[in-house]
C-alpha cells in the first residue's frame, strides 16, 4: 500500500494492486488481493470522491470479488496470454475440432474458370 496522499497515486496503486490479483492462480489468493485492491480503491475515493474512474474500478472490483466468492470453480484452468485487447481465447478443451469446415472465398481468377456454382449434381425435374 502506498502512504502517498495524492489520489492520482493512490489510483494508480490500486489500479495495479487488481491487476496482480487477475494473474494469481490460488482462489483464496485472489480473494485476498481483491479485498486489497477494494481497500485501495476506497482510500482513492475518501482522497478524492470526484474520480468516475476510481468510483468505477471500485464497483467493478467488488462485484469481480462477489462473483468469485459465489462460484465454486477455480479461477482457470490455465493461465492464457494477455493480449492488447485482453486475454487470448482457445477452442474448448474437450472439443472436436475436425468437425469444423473451414470454407475459403475462390479468388476472383479462380471463379472465372469455373462458372458453375457449386459442385453439386444436376437436378432432375420431375413431372
Amino acid at each position: 500500500m502506498v502512504t502517498e496522499g495524492d489520489p492520482q497515486v493512490l489510483l494508480l496503486d490500486a489500479n495495479a494492486s487488481f491487476r496482480t490479483a487477475q494473474h494469481d492462480e490460488d482462489r483464496s489468493a485472489v480473494l485476498r488481493k481483491l479485498d486489497a485492491a477494494v481497500k485501495s480503491y476506497a482510500e482513492v475515493l475518501k482522497a478524492n470522491g470526484n474520480l468516475p474512474d476510481a468510483a468505477y474500478n471500485y464497483e467493478y472490483v467488488v462485484r469481480v470479488r462477489d462473483g468469485l466468492q459465489r462460484s465454486q470453480s477455480p479461477t482457470s484452468s490455465a493461465p492464457r496470454e494477455a493480449t492488447l485487447h485482453g486475454q487470448s481465447g482457445a477452442p474448448p478443451a474437450n472439443a472436436d475440432m475436425s468437425k469444423f469446415k473451414i470454407l475459403i472465398p475462390r479468388r476472383s481468377d479462380e471463379r472465372k474458370e469455373d462458372l458453375r456454382a457449386g459442385k453439386g449434381n444436376v437436378k432432375v425435374r420431375k413431372g
